[in-house]
């Protein structure tokens, strides 16, 4: 069978690299066989057409069941597994995010989309049931992709980080008026995230995705940007540029404006 780059391999017999090889080899900056083809989310209904599985929860009826779950991984390890070698995927992908609490609602085939917030208040937050991360049973599954995966593949984990959850728990008009006016549910709802000390903030200020050439960081990455040979430090600590209403500057010819105030940052740059 011919693989959508044009190497002839049933399962990798054939090939120079491991799927997981073929990745960590462009994660190092080197040269792989080929270009990896990884995936970070499948449609289940389309993986059920592609596979030929017997659609789950009856997805021509649109119901919604926890294999439609966003939040969650849609397919056990031997689902991932097969719905790869279908593909050729370099990799297995296992779905680990934080609840959400908002209204969910069911698109075509079962697909979930999420609708209005559920926190409207502080007693809403009090009454938030949270998972524990640290429970074992929590990473059962996870175990399993990992072993499925068996070094043969790269393994993916796809997580929700940040204050994502707490937009979504609010609802993105909410969330925006409660940064002007309700900063005590703010204040009870981001502590559920796991946010860390300000002076240990993992903290990355870059002007916009497509200009790398010198960015602005926490204190955290400043030993390892030191390490790095290909990173030039330019900086030594200096507070985070905060404007008089709590926002940070526009960046003006690479460089911001700075304010006497908020977490040390670093300046960094990458030789040219």
């Amino acid at each position: 069978m011919m693989d959508p780059r044009g190497i002839r391999w049933g399962r990798h017999e054939e090939a120079a690299m491991t799927g997981q090889q073929r990745v960590l080899a462009a994660l190092r900056c080197e040269e792989p066989d080929c270009v990896p083809y990884c995936e970070i989310g499948i449609d289940p209904a389309m993986a059920a057409r592609l596979c030929g599985w017997d659609a789950t929860a009856d997805v021509e009826r649109g119901d919604i069941d926890e294999a439609f779950n966003i939040e969650e991984s849609p397919y056990t390890a031997e689902q991932a597994v097969a719905l790869a070698d279908h593909l050729y995927l370099d990799n297995l992908y296992y779905v680990m995010r934080a609840p959400v609490f908002t209204d969910k609602r069911a698109g075509k085939h079962g697909r979930l989309f999420y609708g209005d917030g559920r926190i409207a208040s502080v007693a809403d937050v009090e009454a938030m049931q949270l998972p524990d991360p640290h429970d074992p049973a929590a990473l059962a599954r996870a175990r399993e992709f990992l072993a499925a995966a068996a070094g043969e593949r790269a393994s993916f984990l796809i997580t929700r980080a940040g204050i994502f959850p707490t937009v979504l728990s609010l609802g993105w008009e909410p969330f925006s008026y409660a940064l002007y006016d309700d900063r005590e549910l703010l204040a009870a709802m981001l502590p559920h995230i796991g946010l860390a000390p300000p002076q240990e903030a993992r903290l990355l200020w870059v002007r916009d995705t497509k200009t790398l050439d010198e960015v602005e960081c926490g204190e955290v990455y400043r030993e390892e940007a030191r390490a790095r040979p290909d990173l030039e430090v330019l900086t030594g600590l200096r507070p985070l540029p905060i404007d008089r209403v709590g926002d940070l500057p526009a960046i003006v010819d690479g460089h911001p404006d700075l304010a006497p105030e908020a977490t040390a940052v670093t300046g960094a740059r990458a030789p040219t």
